[in-house]
């Protein structure tokens, strides 16, 4: 289900940003004329939600590997 909600989030956030460097053109239709200002507001909190994706991970791997360290160190002093 992660993906889902994330996926909206970032779609409305995509969907803002372009709107707000937007204009109405020539036949009542938007777009926007800034280039890569266009979007650059929507990669900024893209990259920074990924960040925190990446140390989330690292943090949980270390986490695990340090139960596991635990774990078997427990048995290790248990057989000793």
């Amino acid at each position: 289900m992660a993906p889902v909600v994330s996926g909206n989030v970032f779609n409305l956030i995509y969907g803002k940003t372009l709107d707000d460097h937007s204009t109405y053109v020539d036949g009542g239709e938007k777009a926007c004329l800034d280039g890569r200002v266009c979007y650059s507001n929507a990669y900024i909190v893209t990259l920074i939600a990924s960040g925190m994706g990446v140390c989330w991970s690292l943090y949980c791997v270390r986490q695990e590997w340090m139960e596991k360290e635990a774990a078997r160190r427990s048995v290790d002093d248990h057989e000793g």
